[in-house]
């Protein structure tokens, strides 16, 4: 059974790559996204190439006000789009985060950077997934890294649980590895714990991508709650 595989990575890795069965609703989220970006912008760009060419461009006046859209009904869509996987990570009910992050990470514009952190850093349950997708193929060094689990752990325990000082993006380069190749219509799940980032972006194009968490509402929700994430229903997917 693929999810079996799947599962497995998750467990092993920290991570893992998978195909979303039901593309057609990450298409929908898509476009939902260029048309608020286009109401934003005052302009008609429909191609998403052409929106990541032109949001190259971008002062971070501009891109601070997309990034703060309130993306209404865009995580229903994404997580349909990961239709029956969801299973890999939750088999009831959901906690799933109300609104998605839309990350631009721009040539040169270093607040645009994914700084090396992980989502307990970030104050979220250790029980929480993240879904992370490309609004594009993104198959060169400019998507996401993660660090398998053996080394997320191990760089963990330098910190004795986060008692001492993390450390910096220059100090880990050493164990940084290559970025995930990965195409529009997949998607990284991975664990609270799987360290993570994105290199200096260099690249003329942007990169747009758009990431949502979730957990099985069996667990404790820590820090976060419902004004940061919904319950949904598994039935719902289907």
């Amino acid at each position: 059974m693929q999810n079996s595989k799947e599962l497995k990575l998750l467990k092993k890795e920290g991570y893992v790559i998978i195909d979303l069965p039901n593309k057609h609703y990450l298409i929908q989220a898509r476009n939902n996204i260029i048309e608020k970006i286009n109401t934003i912008l005052k302009t008609n760009i429909l191609d998403i190439e052409k929106m990541r060419s032109f949001v190259g461009g971008l002062d971070l006046n501009s891109l601070d006000q997309i990034r703060k859209m309130q993306l209404e009904g865009i995580s229903e869509k994404l997580i349909k789009a990961v239709g029956h996987k969801i299973k890999i990570a939750s088999k009831n009910s959901i906690y799933l985060q109300r609104y998605p992050h839309l990350n631009l990470n721009i040539s040169n514009l270093k607040e645009s950077k994914t700084i090396s952190h992980n989502e307990i850093m970030s104050g979220h349950s250790p029980n929480t997934i993240v879904c992370w997708m490309p609004l594009h193929d993104v198959l060169d060094e400019s998507g996401l890294y993660l660090l398998e689990k053996k080394k997320s752990m191990k760089l963990y325990k330098t910190t004795k649980n986060f008692k001492k000082i993390f450390p910096t993006d220059n100090e880990l380069s050493k164990i940084i590895p290559k970025c995930l190749k990965i195409k529009f219509g997949q998607a990284i799940l991975f664990n609270a714990f799987s360290h993570h980032g994105a290199k200096n972006h260099t690249r003329k194009k942007s990169r747009i991508s758009i990431d949502i968490r979730f957990q099985d509402i069996q667990y404790p929700l820590f820090e976060k709650n419902l004004d940061y994430f919904k319950i949904f229903k598994l039935k719902n997917l289907y």
